[in-house]
């Protein structure tokens, strides 16, 4: 398949193309208020089950508005496609938060996931000065979730860390509801001694108002490996 055009909000990592795309890379929240803002632009409506899966888009990616790497340009989508959706009775919700709270009680189902799938359902590695390590995170309704499943996520983390050849590996595992996050951490962890959360009896370290992986997590972590 040949790479057409990339639409994205992410930090740059893309793949070589054969020849130039247009490439848009912008500071929101979402690539989904991106793709919104290009069908206002156009002047399209669009039927009110897209705006739904871009509203859920935008919503999942901000952790209901609430992550740091929110703008208010996400805001005016959600704002704009929430009342559609609303004057058309395709979702059954008052406002985006309530359409929120309810797609993060669908989605998570940490309890009965595997360890693979928590680890590597949204794992991204990283390489800065010669060293490569990977940052996963995870939503989910309550920390409670994390409970007694700290062991076999930490071994898990470790076997990704050997077969990926990683120096080390750290699991976020995210509280949607409390805009709060745990992690739990495998690897080299003299590198990571000096990350400034506070250490549970788990061995987990409670990151307190910590949401977002590009804007809060990758910072710091890049702070140490410097």
């Amino acid at each position: 398949a040949d790479l057409i055009e990339v639409i994205d909000h992410h930090r740059i990592g893309a793949q070589p193309t054969k020849m130039p795309v247009p490439f848009n890379i912008d500071c929101v929240g979402s690539t989904s208020t991106l793709i919104g803002e290009r069908i206002v632009a156009s002047g399209i409506v669009p039927p009110p089950e897209i705006c739904a899966l871009l509203l859920a888009g935008v919503i999942s990616d901000t952790l209901i508005l609430s992550s740091p790497t929110t703008t208010d340009r996400d805001r005016k989508i959600v704002e704009l496609f929430m009342e559609q959706v609303k004057s058309s009775n395709v979702l059954p919700y008052a406002n985006y938060t309530a359409f929120g709270e309810a797609l993060f009680s669908a989605s998570s189902s940490f309890s009965v996931l595997s360890v693979e799938k928590i680890i590597n359902t949204d794992l991204k590695l990283y390489e800065m000065n010669d060293k490569m390590f990977g940052l996963a995170q995870i939503e989910v309704g309550n920390l409670v979730e994390l409970g007694t499943r700290v062991k076999e996520i930490s071994i898990g983390l470790e076997e990704l860390c050997e077969s990926k050849n990683l120096e080390f590996a750290i699991l976020m595992v995210t509280d949607v509801v409390r805009s709060t996050s745990r992690l739990v951490l495998a690897g080299n962890r003299a590198i990571l001694k000096d990350l400034p959360y506070n250490q549970l009896a788990d061995c987990t370290l409670e990151a307190t108002g910590v949401v977002s992986r590009k804007k809060q997590l990758l910072p710091v972590v890049f702070g140490l490996v410097e």
